[in-house]
């Protein structure tokens, strides 16, 4: 299992590559052989010990970051920006959080291997359509194609977890879905949408800030446009129309005023 993981991180000589909790550096002494540069982000005490004191504390390209993932990969990133690659074994309670933190915020590796609770990687993979579709999936989906490599039953671990994990590969697409120009009205847009599953769409909207700041009576017509029912709920609708949604509140929210005439400024 840890050869095929190493081979789907696909990590080279010099590239850079992030490891979320790699417990006693099972998979961390594969990614050495490739002669990457390998930064580790562990929270256990425990596995820090061992990772420093019998495994890679002479080793010129491991750095290990101790803490919690979530407080301590913002000062890593600043540091020595975006890395070719993120993998690890996620936390069960962290894995869907650390994974729309980093691609909301920008932070987009070539590829990203994972190795995480099995409903979490459908989250990722879900249409629009179905129950695990979510901003995880939208999010994810905008920058990445998604697949299941392969699914673990609990016996691969020690100590053994109560559910089943798969192992997922993120790999960026060559073009994103998402437009830079619309990213901050469009990530707040799909959680506003998603909060509350069982509500309408246009009930949603009304809880979208952009929406009330141009009132509650553009969301017809927004809607509209956009060719969506305002009846229709948020999990039914695919990530394009969602941007199209987007692109259009944007013209709306911020309406650009073009002159009727080229040269008026220019005329006597």
């Amino acid at each position: 299992m840890l050869k095929e993981i190493t081979r789907l991180v696909d990590a080279k000589e010099g590239s850079t590559v992030w490891e979320v909790g790699p417990g006693i550096g099972a998979l961390t002494s594969h990614l050495l052989k490739t002669k990457a540069h390998v930064t580790a982000f562990e929270i256990d005490y425990g596995f820090i010990r061992v990772l420093t004191q019998r495994a890679f504390g002479d080793e010129k390209n491991f750095h290990l970051v101790s803490g919690d993932v979530l407080k301590t990969y913002q000062s890593e990133y600043q540091r020595n920006g975006t890395p070719s690659v993120v993998c690890g074994n996620l936390p069960y309670n962290i894995g869907s959080l650390f994974i729309a933190t980093i691609i909301e915020q920008g932070i987009h590796p070539k590829r990203m291997v994972f190795t995480l609770q099995k409903e979490v990687a459908h989250r990722l993979q879900a249409q629009s359509g179905t129950k695990a579709y979510s901003t995880l999936s939208i999010l994810t989906q905008c920058f990445y194609d998604v697949s299941i490599v392969m699914n673990l039953s609990s016996g691969h671990f020690y100590p053994p977890p109560e559910v089943a994990s798969s192992v997922i590969l993120l790999t960026q697409k060559e073009k994103p879905l998402l437009d830079d120009g619309i990213t901050e009205l469009f990530f707040p847009l799909i959680r506003d949408l998603f909060a509350q599953r069982r509500k309408t769409i246009k009930n949603n909207l009304l809880n979208n800030k952009e929406i009330q700041r141009i009132g509650n009576s553009f969301i017809t017509p927004i809607l509209e446009e956009a060719n969506i029912d305002e009846k229709e709920r948020s999990e039914n609708l695919s990530i394009e129309t969602l941007i199209a949604l987007a692109q259009i509140m944007k013209r709306y929210a911020y309406p650009t005023h073009e002159p009727k005439y080229p040269y008026d400024s220019d005329s006597n």
